[in-house]
């Protein structure tokens, strides 16, 4: 989310700003520094240009036995995103044979994965 000079509002994430990538190596550092000084998480929200919820996830999901570091976090997140299940193209022939099947009066598929 970017802020609005407007009333402080978030506005829509445009997908171009930092708002939208993934947290770096430094960004971690920071988070780690502004807990060890007790700053709240609004605090370090409003320092890192982003939304509660993202920095709430963050510690949430990259600590390690109730700690947050940030060495350990990246590997907790990166170890996540190399195990994540990547998305698949569709495979043209069986869009095909459910467009025809659709086309027929099928309106339910339940296993495709013989044709991917």
């Amino acid at each position: 989310m970017v802020m609005s000079p407007q009333r402080n509002r978030r506005l829509p994430c445009t997908g171009t700003s930092t708002c939208c990538q993934q947290r770096t190596l430094l960004e971690r550092y920071q988070i780690s520094a502004f807990l060890q000084t007790r700053r709240s998480q609004t605090d370090i929200t409003d320092t890192l240009n982003r939304s509660k919820s993202t920095i709430s996830r963050e510690i949430h999901s990259n600590s390690f036995e109730g700690s947050y570091t940030p060495c350990v976090a990246q590997i907790i997140a990166m170890t996540r995103r190399k195990s994540a299940e990547k998305a698949t193209k569709q495979n043209p022939e069986a869009v095909q044979v459910i467009r025809k099947w659709l086309r027929r009066g099928y309106p339910r598929v339940y296993n495709l994965s013989i044709f991917c």
